[in-house]
């Protein structure tokens, strides 16, 4: 289920064409990282699928990284934690926020 949004355009003075936009999702569960880069974004760019499936990659990445250099100690500590990308209430690491906005840059969306 998607989250109730709001858009607004409003018609600036000027008499070139330029618009003020504002996009809006009410807020749904622990989905801030969501709801904020859609609001950064100026749209519904990103589902909670979408956000989910670029941490799984990013966790992926860092348990590759992570075993690089073997079994060690330090990298089964690693991997016997859970995932520091996205957490059971659905909150966001920075590092998942960075990605979509590269992931966004890269798209053109």
């Amino acid at each position: 289920m998607t989250s109730p949004t709001t858009a607004a355009t409003f018609d600036d003075d000027d008499d070139d064409d330029a618009h003020t936009y504002i996009y809006y999702e009410k807020q749904e569960s622990s989905l801030c990282g969501q709801h904020a880069l859609n609001a950064l974004l100026i749209g519904p760019y990103f589902t909670p699928g979408d956000l989910a499936e670029i941490a799984a990659e990013l966790d992926a990445k860092e348990r590759e990284l992570m075993l690089a250099a073997g079994e060690t100690e330090e990298a089964l500590k690693f991997l016997a934690e859970d995932s520091g990308n996205v957490n059971a209430r659905y909150l966001l690491s920075g590092c998942v926020c960075a990605c979509v906005l590269v992931v966004f840059r890269r798209e053109g969306c």
